[in-house]
């Protein structure tokens, strides 16, 4: 029985799952990254995160543009991984909203 022929792959378009898994190494061999990420999963970070919901229910990139919208993310104002020992401080959260978090997000990595 004669086989398929194999399928052309334009150039850059490999396996997503095995450059998603280097990626996931790379980060975790940085010790500031890899915190980070320990931080956000771990039961002191979710309670701290809902409490500071609870406090902030609005967005509040977005209040001080004047529009009312609903927060969903906790933003640490300095990044964990350029100061781990404010991981934990309510003063170092901001409540946004999706979007808002995004562009915050963004704005860092570049």
């Amino acid at each position: 029985m004669p086989t398929k022929p194999p399928t052309h792959r334009p150039h850059g378009t490999g396996d997503r799952r095995a450059t998603d898994r280097a990626y996931d190494r790379r980060r975790l061999m940085d010790r500031r990254l890899a915190y980070a990420k320990q931080v956000r999963s771990s039961a002191r970070w979710q309670r701290l995160r809902r409490m500071k919901l609870r406090r902030n229910p609005l967005c509040e990139e977005c209040q001080r543009n004047g529009v009312t919208r609903e927060a969903r993310e906790v933003h640490h104002r300095i990044p964990i991984r350029v100061n781990p020992h404010l991981a934990y401080v309510m003063d170092n959260l901001e409540a946004l909203c999706v979007p808002c978090h995004r562009k915050r997000e963004a704005e860092e990595r570049a």
